[in-house]
């Protein structure tokens, strides 16, 4: 298992993290705005 930090809150960002997920690695995202939070 792989440790992933992805920088943006976008639709492609969200698209990696679900893909790096379901590959079984462990996924931080980060962003500027912190009241922009994304499920």
């Amino acid at each position: 298992m792989s440790s992933i930090s992805i920088i943006g809150l976008g639709n492609l960002a969200g698209a990696l993290a679900d893909r790096a997920l379901a590959g079984g690695n462990a996924v931080e995202v980060i962003g500027r705005n912190p009241a922009k939070p994304r499920n």
